[in-house]
């Protein structure tokens, strides 16, 4: 893995962070290259003041891939889920360690067995681009396209937490997320292309 001056010297890590509340890493947009995405909402209008993601492939297809947005560790899996329902019923997701002590991301909403599908594990490290699931509407979430997205969070997460009921939801500071786009940041509303990190 690298280090974190490497990180930093490559303008992985850092670059452009003007706030507090943005993520320490840069990362790649969960979806594999080319795939057009939609934000349905943003850090600044996510319910529960929030600074997570909701977003959505837009090219058409009925399947897209959720990729890592960084390399990392994978910590957490739940993936048995098959209910979509307003509230109360519980989620698929995956939770990606970046470096130790620092930032996790959470890729909710997954296919029931798309992790496993996709041959991932606890423990295995994932590269960035890595398909780890599959695009589906599991779990509290409604809206058009049938409630099928993405949820996406970046996270500082203390040692020795574990997701809780539900929603998979972790202890912890939320980020803003920032991405290898212009801007860096995602806008409800806005559609953007998927594509590979170049550092």
């Amino acid at each position: 893995m690298k280090t974190l001056s490497s990180l930093i010297a490559a303008g992985a890590l850092l670059a452009g962070c003007t706030s507090p509340d943005q993520s320490l890493f840069l990362y790649q947009l969960p979806y594999q290259p080319g795939s057009t995405v939609g934000v349905w909402q943003d850090h600044t209008t996510h319910s529960g003041g929030e600074f997570a993601i909701d977003m959505a492939g837009t090219n058409g297809s009925t399947t897209y891939n959720v990729v890592a947005a960084r390399p990392g560790i994978v910590r957490f899996i739940e993936e048995t889920n098959t209910q979509n329902c307003a509230s109360g019923c519980p989620n698929n997701y995956v939770w990606i360690q970046h470096v130790p002590g620092l930032e996790w991301t959470k890729y909710s909403h997954l296919a029931t067995g798309s992790v496993s599908a996709a041959g991932l594990s606890v423990g295995d490290d994932v590269a960035m681009g890595q398909v780890i699931g599959v695009e589906s509407n599991i779990g509290m979430a409604q809206g058009s396209n049938d409630g099928r997205h993405l949820h996406f969070e970046v996270r500082e997460v203390p040692a020795g937490s574990a997701p809780g009921p539900l929603a998979g939801d972790m202890p912890g500071t939320m980020r803003v997320p920032r991405f290898c786009i212009p801007g860096q940041v995602l806008v409800k509303g806005e559609i953007y292309t998927a594509q590979a990190c170049n550092f």
